[in-house]
């Protein structure tokens, strides 16, 4: 009877707790070339890191630890931040925690990691592979595209359009 009682309750605990819908916020590239895309609390670049991270592996010792036949796997890892033209990609998307799927929503990200606003930037392709972090940084070949904030996020799915 006891057993009943324990499964009972842990069964009324794990259906009484509240799911939270899946967010996500997407890009869609509708510009006429491939661009890679930055998130950022800053209203400006100006770290080279923040362009080293969007970056693909290139080296082989990286490309060696990727198993061939996760073939979509490793190419959506490889290329993350990578929007081809007329595609859109996730900028950001809710988080599961623990055992709640989608517990930790947008808008929480939004406030817990980026202090209430992200800043969407985007680098064409053709811009990373032809200068350094450094470079794009100092020459400002990135381009700003949109604030978000809490407010902003209306939906379970935003998206944003770069043309």
């Amino acid at each position: 009877m006891i057993r009943v009682l324990i499964a009972f309750c842990l069964l009324t605990g794990l259906v009484s707790c509240k799911r939270g819908m899946h967010q996500q916020v997407r890009l869609k590239n509708a510009s006429s070339e491939t661009v890679y895309f930055v998130i950022s609390p800053d209203s400006i670049l100006s770290n080279p890191n923040d362009i080293s991270r969007i970056r693909p592996i290139t080296t082989k010792s990286d490309y060696s630890k990727i198993s061939k036949d996760q073939d979509s796997i490793w190419k959506e890892t490889l290329y993350r931040n990578r929007i081809e033209k007329g595609k859109s990609g996730i900028l950001l998307s809710s988080e599961s925690a623990e055992i709640f799927v989608d517990a930790i929503s947008v808008k929480r990200i939004v406030n817990d990691r980026y202090n209430g606003k992200v800043n969407v930037f985007v680098i064409k392709e053709s811009d990373l592979s032809e200068y350094s972090d450094r470079s794009i940084i100092e020459m400002k070949l990135y381009q700003y595209v949109t604030t978000l904030t809490e407010k902003s996020i209306t939906a379970d799915t935003t998206t944003l359009q770069y043309f």
